[in-house]
């Protein structure tokens, strides 16, 4: 039994050495970066055969991909890096808002703000409970937008069956995406703890589930065609 003791001694003092682990918070955001970030099929058609996009559908992805930067650098400073926007990264976003998305301003444009500041301030991971817990309620008025701006599309889509499945769907990722905030911000001082791992990692699973249901445009899913074949050369004379 001596004999093990230092053994043991040594084991317990390079757990009580080891940095913290922010890695579920990390793998969390990511997953829900890319979930905020989703295109409709029928918005990636359009996108990717130069279609005009109507002012509010671009008003909604403008929310998107303020949401999708968001939790982007959330993860970058989870990861230990640091935001590089050191002034407003959604200047482009907020002139974009249509006038029935108001109720984003004022949430997107303190949101941008706070990411400034905490690139500014240099924030890593140490401050990353801090971080969340400062732009929480910003990120969850910004939330809140989406989906009343998701709830309107789906007033616009009556008689398209399968989009109004893919708005309903959507609706879903973001109201995970919101509680899956929240449960960053409520365990903000416990994040690298066990206990809070463990129902970080399950809110990511689910997110996941939710996100994988959504429809994808068929035009993106399907195979690349074959390349084409290269050209003979010419016979040596």
């Amino acid at each position: 039994m001596r004999a093990r003791r230092p053994a043991l001694l040594a084991a317990l003092f390079l757990a009580a050495c080891s940095p913290p682990d922010y890695s579920p918070v990390r793998d969390w955001t990511e997953a829900a970066s890319l979930a905020a970030d989703y295109r409709s099929p029928a918005l990636a058609t359009g996108m990717l055969s130069g279609a005009p996009t109507s002012a509010e559908g671009d008003s909604l992805r403008a929310m998107q991909e303020a949401l999708s930067l968001h939790l982007s650098m959330l993860s970058l400073v989870a990861s230990d890096g640091v935001i590089p926007y050191r002034t407003q990264p959604f200047a482009e976003q907020l002139a974009r808002l249509a006038p029935a998305d108001a109720a984003a301003q004022a949430p997107m444009t303190s949101l941008g703000e706070q990411l400034a500041y905490a690139s500014r301030a240099m924030m890593q991971a140490p401050q990353l409970g801090s971080l969340i817990k400062k732009t929480d309620p910003n990120a969850q008025a910004l939330i809140a937008a989406m989906t009343a701006a998701a709830d309107r599309q789906a007033n616009r889509d009556r008689g398209n069956a399968a989009a109004l499945a893919g708005n309903a769907q959507y609706r879903a990722v973001l109201a995970q995406i919101a509680e899956g905030l929240a449960l960053l911000a409520e365990r903000s001082g416990t994040l690298s703890k066990g206990e809070s791992a463990y129902y970080i990692r399950a809110a990511e699973h689910r997110l996941q589930l939710t996100d994988a249901a959504l429809p994808r445009p068929a035009l993106l899913l399907s195979p690349p065609p074959p390349a084409a074949a290269a050209p003979a050369l010419p016979p040596r004379r």
